[in-house]
């Protein structure tokens, strides 16, 4: 699968199958770094998404960026129930030969953090 190609299939994940990374092209040590979280393995990344994902309202692409063809920064945006506000994020995806092997997120977290402390209460 071509970078770009792979690069879609983990937004259309996201933004239409509320997180469901199942059929994206991750590298096995792939590495999840956010404000929040690193997570390190395919598996662990998955079962994140499957828990954020159903969770995240309105999550979108608001723009993408491509250096070369094996990085792309995206600003992507989400909303999440009970939290007044939007998460504007920053995402570096790094990819070799059609598979994603990082993203890196830069956000503020505290909506996030307010949600999930809302959520464990």
């Amino acid at each position: 699968m071509p970078n770009r190609e792979a690069v879609d299939s983990y937004y259309e994940a996201w933004v239409e199958l509320n997180g469901d990374l199942s059929k994206v092209p991750l590298a096995d040590d792939f590495a999840f770094v956010s404000p929040v979280a690193t997570l390190r393995g395919r598996d662990q990344v998955q079962a994140m998404a499957a828990q954020f994902g159903p969770v995240a309202l309105d999550f979108r692409v608001r723009d993408q960026f491509f250096s070369g063809d094996d990085t792309v920064l995206s600003v992507v945006e989400w909303e999440l129930p009970g939290i007044e506000g939007t998460t504007t994020a920053a995402e570096i995806l790094t990819l070799t030969d059609g598979v994603i092997d990082k993203a890196e997120l830069f956000y503020d977290p505290r909506l996030v953090l307010e949600f999930s402390a809302a959520a464990n209460k």
